[in-house]
């Protein structure tokens, strides 16, 4: 299970939420999980500065059940930066990924560890 946020300064039009999706939930196959595990988040045209500037950038929060050995992490940021470039034209430089190790959720009242 994962659960994807990514906040970008572009804009999110229906057409790009759901490249995104396509290629986030493709790109799952990398940490050795897939969509069908996969909760995401899509949130365009946010104020986001970096180094100072208001410019285009990228901020996704990739919270990870089940993977304490951060199988596939490298190849999966490296997916990421470039649907970021590819879809919405964020600089490789200006994607910043925040991997977080989630050690339980709780599904419909049910913990799960």
């Amino acid at each position: 299970m994962a659960f994807i946020s990514v906040k970008t300064t572009a804009p999110m039009t229906a057409e790009v939420e759901t490249l995104l999706k396509k290629q986030i939930g493709q790109a799952m196959s990398l940490i050795g999980q897939s969509e069908a595990y996969l909760m995401l988040i899509l949130e365009g045209n946010q104020s986001l500065y970096l180094r100072g500037e208001k410019q285009p950038a990228a901020l996704i929060n990739a919270n990870i059940f089940g993977n304490p050995q951060h199988f596939g992490y490298t190849d999966f940021a490296q997916r990421l930066t470039q649907i970021m470039n590819e879809i919405l034209n964020i600089p490789p430089q200006n994607s910043y990924i925040q991997f977080n190790d989630i050690q339980s959720w709780a599904v419909a009242g049910n913990l799960i560890e």
